[in-house]
């Protein structure tokens, strides 16, 4: 039987690089998922870090990885690299499980033999596209005259509190890695095109915060402004969130 049939893809791939300056962009493939994290430099003012689900790799990409993975011999690399006269260079780790074979390692500026190649397919993978009807990270606040919500969406957990104006949490919970057509309802309320924060008061609007990281497009195809109301609607917002952890009482 030839190796094309018996062929299966990684059962984990994990790959990261992080900038002298803070920096950090990860690849992270387990079983069937494809993860992909990012996180700007401390000085920029962006959150600890945001999740996309990307459409995972076809087989024919898997196996251009595969044969590069063979030709730098990457099974047999040295687990750890370093160019000490570099001090604001970039570090980097891989991880990767194939069938039997496992390799681990990372290093700071210096790559092995091969690594090139390997690093040029992974870094085109994180242009991936991202998996539809999921979410932009966000962090809703809604603010009522018992109780206030909060709603904090990385892009792969989402958590929420409900809050007495005295202080006492009623409501907590976390849901990890929700499927698609649980966001259904949701993302026809709530469409913007990056992560973003926002304040409702008594169904309306209080505030807004677009994340510097990754910005919101703020006009539309003829160049044209939007306005907040033109991706999202409060109450719809705010209901379907609340359907939402109702229906899906996970966590504390």
């Amino acid at each position: 039987m030839s190796r094309a049939v018996q062929f299966k893809p990684p059962t984990l791939l994990k790959f990261r690089t992080e900038s002298f300056f803070g920096g950090r962009k990860s690849l992270h493939w387990e079983g069937s998922k494809l993860w992909q994290f990012r996180s700007d430099p401390w000085f920029s003012g962006a959150p600890d870090g945001i999740w996309e689900a990307l459409v995972p790799p076809s087989r024919e990409q898997w196996l251009e990885l595969q044969r590069q993975v063979d030709e730098a011999d990457a099974w047999h690399w040295p687990t750890e690299g370093a160019d000490l006269l570099v001090l604001d260079g970039e570090r980097w780790s891989l991880t990767l499980h194939w069938g039997r074979q496992r390799w681990s390692g990372g290093g700071y500026e210096t790559r092995p033999f091969g690594f090139e190649s390997i690093e040029h397919w992974l870094q085109g993978l994180m242009n991936s596209s991202r998996i539809p009807g999921i979410p932009h990270p966000f962090h809703v606040i809604d603010e009522g005259s018992e109780s206030t919500w909060e709603f904090r969406w990385d892009g792969r957990t989402l958590t929420w509190t409900r809050q007495s104006v005295a202080g006492t949490v009623h409501i907590q919970g976390t849901l990890e890695d929700p499927s698609p057509n649980i966001w259904s309802e949701f993302v026809k309320a709530f469409r913007p095109t990056g992560p973003i924060e926002l304040k409702f008061r008594h169904g309306a609007f209080a505030g807004i915060a677009i994340n510097a990281f990754a910005p919101l497009a703020a006009e539309d195809e003829t160049g044209r402004g939007l306005s907040v109301s033109s991706f999202v609607d409060p109450l719809a917002t705010v209901m379907t969130l609340k359907a939402l952890v109702r229906d899906h009482p996970i966590g504390p």
